[in-house]
């Protein structure tokens, strides 16, 4: 049996699944008697390829279990042996039976969780399905049933993107009236953003029925009906402007015609009291080992002060770990009660590498606040980082990539940067020269702003396949921030917004650039 565990420990999920075979015909009924062991032969029956074999026997086992506590886990890791399997339909059952016996708030969340995943899977593969498995349909059925509303992000995310990929442009505002005091405000602002600029576009109306086509009728009715739109999409940009999350508030600013990041608090935060805890966690910089300090700042997080926070967060920066830097102030500024400090602004965009990358964002004729944003977005100005993909560096380069980019570079009598072009590219001077070479060749294939910054995470034939394909089946004139939202892929659609974001945040903190004509251009 100890075998069996050391064997999931390191992820060995078929030979754990062979040792625990072995203890259950040895001992049946040991696992019962030890539940801990339930979810090691859980994560072996997932991981391994064992067909049915976990889900019938958990069930089995499940019928006679004598307890509320021993049902759930065994209900919970068949809906999830399922899962993996593809078997969705049998998976949403189980962990809706399983969410009657859930001992606490958040194994309650889990199970309905994975209930509105395997909905939302199965409806990917099958669009004719019921309202049950209907985007829509699923807030209806579960937003009442969640405890904590931010662990929901994604699959409202999800949901948003579901909805935007089929044209349901009129379903949003339908939806957003169910999330009202059940949605975290990030969710908030994606679904009120898309409603006002749906309704603005005459793709849908405030009551969330589709808006009928404007009928041949003279130019002052039509500018009538324009008008009356447009005032009828100002409470949604309304509620996205205030909702918290900086990418939607930048576009509710926009329409809103309000300054973005707009009005700074006049409160004064204090740093908090000088306290064991704080001198505690400074003590890790005083002494020179400041990556020691990040698990017990993770830790007492919830008892410290947003002031408190900010004076870690500007001591990580100074010790040059910028992306613990980024996380940590994002944490804090995502309380419900925080309001903008220009300071928080500055810790949250932090500018290394100053004279490098706007020297390279000036060669390539780049606006430096754009190539900052892809820098921190891609990397977090940690320059020897390689990703799960194997790209590399500051610009976050694939190494394929940065070769085309590199001979092109010499070809126009620039340097040579072939070779070990994977070594190079921790270089970040090479690195930063190389991105911003990339940027600017996509700036010059591809004309809408946004678009190239999707290219640039996404990979340029599969963006413009996506626009091509959004252009045809939704819209032949999809503006950039709605195209966005059909982007299939989670990562590249928080990346677009993440780099608008950052762009925006460093031509405003420390360019003199204005939000407008940035944002009209990502929206056209």
């Amino acid at each position: 049996m100890l075998k069996g565990r050391r064997a999931v420990a390191r992820s060995a999920f078929e030979a754990g699944l062979g040792l625990f075979r072995s203890a259950l015909e040895a001992q049946p009924g040991l696992f019962q008697r030890y539940p801990a062991l339930i979810t090691d032969l859980g994560r072996c029956f997932q991981f391994a390829d064992s067909g049915n074999e976990g889900v019938d026997l958990f069930l089995e086992w499940e019928r006679a279990a004598p307890s509320a506590a021993l049902r759930y886990q065994l209900l919970y890791f068949a809906g999830r042996i399922a899962r993996a399997r593809g078997d969705y339909n049998r998976s949403r059952e189980l962990f809706t039976q399983a969410l009657a016996f859930a001992p606490d708030d958040l194994q309650e969340d889990a199970c309905v969780w994975y209930a509105m995943d395997t909905a939302l899977r199965d409806f990917a593969a099958d669009s004719t399905a019921d309202s049950a498995t209907d985007p829509a349909g699923l807030v209806a059925v579960w937003a009442s049933r969640w405890n904590d509303p931010p662990y929901f992000d994604d699959i409202l995310d999800r949901i948003a993107a579901s909805l935007a990929l089929s044209g349901q442009w009129r379903r949003f505002p339908e939806v957003l009236a169910l999330l009202q005091g059940t949605a975290s405000r990030a969710s908030i602002a994606i679904y009120a953003y898309i409603s006002g600029r749906a309704i603005a576009l005459g793709l849908a109306s405030p009551e969330g029925g589709g808006a009928a086509a404007l009928p041949e009728a003279a130019r002052e009715e039509a500018a009538q009906q324009e008008a009356a739109r447009q005032e009828a999409a100002q409470p949604y940009f309304r509620l996205a402007y205030g909702a918290g999350d900086l990418y939607y508030r930048a576009l509710g600013a926009y329409f809103l015609g309000e300054p973005f990041p707009g009005p700074e608090s006049d409160r004064r935060i204090s740093p908090g009291r000088s306290r064991q805890e704080m001198e505690f966690l400074l003590g890790f910089f005083d002494a020179g080992i400041p990556g020691l300090a990040l698990p017990w700042i993770e830790t007492m997080m919830g008892e410290l002060s947003a002031g408190e926070l900010r004076v870690l967060a500007k001591a990580l920066g100074a010790a040059g770990l910028y992306a613990d830097q980024i996380r940590l102030v994002s944490a804090y500024m995502g309380r419900d009660d925080y309001e903008i400090v220009r300071q928080d602004l500055e810790l949250l965009s932090p500018r290394p590498f100053q004279e490098l990358v706007e020297e390279e964002a000036r060669r390539a004729g780049l606006a430096p606040e754009l190539l900052y944003g892809l820098i921190r977005t891609e990397s977090a100005f940690q320059a020897e980082i390689v990703s799960w993909a194997g790209a590399v560096g500051l610009t976050q380069l694939m190494p394929a990539t940065a070769a085309d980019m590199a001979g092109r570079i010499r070809a126009q009598g620039g340097p040579n940067y072939t070779g070990d072009m994977a070594a190079n590219l921790r270089d970040p001077a090479i690195n930063v020269r190389i991105g911003a070479y990339y940027l600017a060749y996509l700036r010059d294939l591809i004309d809408h702003p946004l678009i190239r910054i999707l290219a640039y995470n996404g990979g340029m034939n599969r963006v413009r396949r996506w626009y091509r394909e959004a252009s045809e089946h939704i819209s032949p004139a999809l503006p950039g921030d709605l195209f966005l939202e059909t982007v299939e892929l989670a990562e590249t659609r928080n990346y677009g917004r993440k780099v608008v974001t950052a762009a925006l945040l460093y031509g405003f903190l420390y360019y003199d650039v204005k939000a407008d004509p940035f944002l009209a251009d990502i929206c056209r």
